[in-house]
C-alpha cells in the first residue's frame, strides 16, 4: 500500500526477504530483526562451571525462542571436554514442565510446528555426526503441550546445520577452537 511508508519485522529470513522484495517498487524504508545465531564465546581461562552455567541457564529462557539467546557455544578445546561435562550436569537440573509452576525452569514450545522443527534439527544434528550430550527428545509424563528437553551437543563443526541455522528452540552446539 502506498500510504505505508517503513515496514519494521522480526521473524525468519524467508519472511524478510519477501517484505523486501514487497517494499521495493514503492521504496519504502524497511527494518528487519531476522534469524540470528547468536554466540557465547568461552575462554581457556574461564570459570567452566560458571560458563556452563550461564550457557545452559541462556538456552532454557523462553524454552530458547529468543533471537538473541546464544546458541553457539564457543568453547576454547583446552577446556571444552570440562564444559561439555559442567553443561551437562547443569541441563540435568532444568526442570520442563508448566511454566506457572515456581518450580519449573523451562516450559514448552509455542506451537507444535515449531516442536517438530526443533526434532528435525536434533536429527540433523544427528546425522551430521555432532555428538549428543544430553536431552534430544520429550520429556516424559508431559503429554498435553508442546514440550522438548533442553538438548546439547558436542563436536559441532561450523559447516553443520545446527551450527548455522536459526533452530529457535532449547539446542545448544558446543563448537570447539583454538
Amino acid at each position: 500500500d502506498e500510504r505505508v511508508d517503513m515496514v519494521s519485522f522480526t521473524g525468519s529470513d524467508g519472511v524478510g526477504a519477501a517484505i523486501m522484495e514487497q517494499a521495493a517498487p514503492t521504496l519504502k524504508k524497511v527494518h528487519l530483526e531476522l534469524g540470528g545465531k547468536s554466540a557465547m564465546i568461552v575462554r581457556h581461562d574461564a570459570n567452566v562451571p560458571r560458563a556452563a552455567a550461564m550457557a545452559v541457564g541462556f538456552l532454557s529462557v523462553n524454552a530458547g525462542q529468543g533471537c538473541a539467546i546464544p546458541t553457539r557455544l564457543l568453547v576454547h578445546n583446552s577446556i571444552r571436554p570440562a564444559f561439555a561435562e559442567a553443561a551437562k550436569t547443569a541441563a540435568a537440573q532444568i526442570r520442563v514442565g508448566d511454566a506457572s509452576d515456581p518450580t519449573v525452569m523451562m516450559g514448552p514450545l509455542i506451537r507444535e510446528s515449531q516442536r517438530q522443527k526443533v526434532e528435525h534439527y536434533i536429527a540433523l544434528g544427528k546425522q551430521a555426526g555432532a555428538t549428543l550430550l544430553c536431552g534430544g527428545g520429550r520429556p516424559p509424563g508431559l503429554d498435553a503441550g508442546f514440550f522438548t528437553e533442553l538438548t546439547l551437543f558436542d563436536n559441532v563443526t561450523n559447516d553443520m546445520r545446527i551450527a548455522q541455522d536459526e533452530i529457535f528452540g532449547p539446542v545448544g552446539c558446543i563448537i570447539g577452537f583454538d
